[in-house]
């Protein structure tokens, strides 16, 4: 039989993928950076699209565009 143990605090919860980005608290033209190398905007892109569908958000609407130093994200509606 395992030991029972009192007085051990629970760990903080760790930020997982899904609150890795601020989309639930953006308002309408708030954007964000997500610094990347040229190689991989395009995963960085598609990661955010997956990530704003999953959490269906259904009156916010966003859009990424790659810039020059990474990824930026809008809250476009």
């Amino acid at each position: 039989m395992l030991p029972i143990e009192k007085g051990i605090e629970l760990p903080p919860i760790k930020l997982g993928k899904r609150n890795k980005y601020p989309f639930r608290y953006m308002e309408i033209g708030d954007s964000f950076l997500v610094p990347c190398a040229k190689e991989q905007m395009y995963r960085i892109q598609q990661s955010l699209a997956q990530c704003w569908r999953r959490d269906r958000f259904p009156n916010k609407k966003f859009a990424s565009r790659c810039v020059a130093d990474g990824v930026r994200c809008w809250r476009v509606e």
